[in-house]
Order: structure tokens, then sequence, then C-alpha cells
């Protein structure tokens, strides 16, 4: 990944017995867009990167993140069927390769000091840093979508996924905010923060002693973070 990352076009991993260790490479270069295997021996794997970062759009990539991360949410909240909530891991290991693929996109301009498109060195950190929100708002509704299943009592249920709502409803208000540059937009959804926080703490004091509602409810604290960084990313620039 390291080498990946700092724009090496063809990666060689050379060991007297790879065998043992080609499903795990295997796994590593399918995680990531570009690299393809082209070369297999017992003591040599050879992976070249067929993609070139002057055709990778960080603004696309930030678009299509959000668009895996509103179909998270909405898995969670329309279908507590085990089958759907176990696809959510996999759409979160797509997050992981288009950030991958953001960061590499970066490093790239940065380094050779190629401008990339209209934006300046202050642009980049701001879409870095968005990504990188975003990013732990997958990793956070990956492990909601853990638990969520295990929840028996339904109104309990019900509660969860009505808070849920309130928080992609801010989500999509910050993520709008971003794409439109509305520093007001973004200040006002940014501080729902507390109000979103009090109500997971409500819920928090009615069933802290029930399994699995604890963590969940941390995770959902963390994602009204992620989003308040987002929003700020926005009106204080």
């Amino acid at each position: 990944i390291s080498a990946y990352l700092n724009d090496f076009n063809i990666i060689n991993l050379s060991s007297t017995n790879l065998i043992d260790k080609a499903h795990l490479i295997k796994e590593t270069v399918d995680g990531l867009i570009g690299p393809t295997i082209i070369e297999q021996t017992n003591s040599k794997i050879v992976a070249k990167d067929f993609l070139n970062p002057e055709d990778v759009s960080v603004r696309e990539m930030i678009r299509k993140i959000d668009i895996i991360i509103r179909s998270m949410i909405i898995d969670i909240k329309t279908s507590n069927e085990k089958n759907i909530l176990d696809a959510i891991p996999l759409k979160d290991k797509g997050i992981d390769k288009l950030t991958f693929l953001v960061l590499r996109t970066m490093r790239y301009h940065i380094t050779s000091n190629r401008k990339l498109y209209d934006m300046n060195f202050d642009d980049l950190l701001k879409h870095w840093d968005t990504i990188s929100y975003m990013e732990k708002i997958g990793d956070e509704l990956k492990r909601i979508s853990r638990y969520i299943t295990k929840i028996s009592d339904k109104k309990v249920y019900k509660q969860l996924v009505d808070m849920l709502s309130k928080i992609e409803e801010t989500y999509y208000g910050i993520m709008k905010s971003y794409y439109n540059n509305d520093m007001e937009l973004a200040y006002s959804h940014s501080h729902k923060k507390k109000e979103l926080s009090d109500e997971c703490d409500k819920i928090y004091e009615e069933n802290w002693n029930k399994k699995y509602i604890p963590l969940i409810l941390e995770r959902f604290k963390n994602i009204i973070g992620r989003c308040h960084n987002i929003g700020r990313l926005v009106y204080s620039c």
C-alpha cells in the first residue's frame, strides 16, 4: 500500500516462498484501484498500475464516497435482514479503495508540483480532511450494521432508526453545503451537534442496561461529530 500511495507504477514483491502469502497479497491488490497482478511465481509477484493520476477527479471521488455512505444509511434504516446488512462491509471497502486513490492522487500532484485542476494547496487539504471524515463515517456505519440486527425490542429499534434518520438529514445538509460552498447552510447543520448528541444521551439514559444500545449510540455520536467537522471546513474557509 505504501508503494501504491507513493505512485510506484510497478510493484515487485520477492521472497523465497510467496505461496502462503499469495492470497493475502492478491486481496490487498484487489483492495486498490488501478493495480493489477501481471506476473506471479512461487518467489515473485509483480503488480502494475494502469491508472493515470491525471485522469482522477478528486471531486468526483468525493461524490462517489457520498453515494456509498447514503446507500449504507438507507440499508441500515430500511432493512433488518442479515443478508442485506452483510453487504455493508463490502461498501465500506469500496470507500477505503476510493480514499486510497484520492490520497495517491493528491500526493502525486503535490510531489510533482502539478496543480490539480483549479485547486490550490489549501483546497487539497480541505478535500482530504473531508474524505478522511467521510471514511470514518463509513467505518461507523459498518459497525452499526453489526449491532442493529441484534436489537429485538421493536420500540427501541424504532427509536434508533428515527435517530439515524435525523443524523441522515444533517449529513445530507452538510454535504449539500459542501458541494455548494454554502457557509450559512453548513453553519446551521453543523451546530445541530449538541441537539443530536443530547437526543442520543436521552435514549442512552432510557436503555443504558440493554446490550448493544450504548455501542450503537456511541457510533451515532461519532458520526454526528464527523458531520460537524465537515461543516466547519465549509464555514471556516
